[in-house]
């Protein structure tokens, strides 16, 4: 039996910067609620929209604000699980932890999840 040489791989394995995509996530979350709020108040002083009269603008801002939350929790919170920067404990994986843990990371997400990258930049093994 003739054996087959072994092929070697020349190219390097690819690099991830799961924390650092995160960061860029995050700051490009904040950059586009921040340019929304900008367009909005754009079309009030233009006349397109009057805030005086009708406050039902802003919900369009909180709608924007929750889908990027959402976005982030795609983004970000599942990329760190797949490549296992967090995960659940075992006996505390439960539907009802999990749900709440997404939930307030989709309502505060401008604030949590600085705080999670830091934490977990913090612990990183290099």
């Amino acid at each position: 039996m003739s054996e087959e040489p072994v092929k070697y791989d020349s190219q390097k394995p690819e690099k991830k910067y799961p924390i650092l995509r995160s960061w860029i996530y995050y700051i490009l979350a904040v950059l586009l609620l921040y340019l929304s709020y900008k367009f909005l108040l754009g079309l009030e002083h233009a006349g397109i929209i009057d805030s005086r009269k009708n406050k039902g603008w802003v919900l369009v801002l909180v709608g924007i604000y929750l889908i990027i939350g959402i976005a982030l929790n795609v983004l970000i919170t599942r990329k760190l699980m797949d490549e296992q920067y967090i995960e659940y404990h075992h006996l505390s994986n439960t539907i009802g932890n999990i749900f709440r843990d997404k939930i307030s990371f989709m309502l505060f997400w401008v604030f949590k999840y600085p705080i999670l990258l830091v934490q977990i930049a913090a612990i990183q093994r290099f």
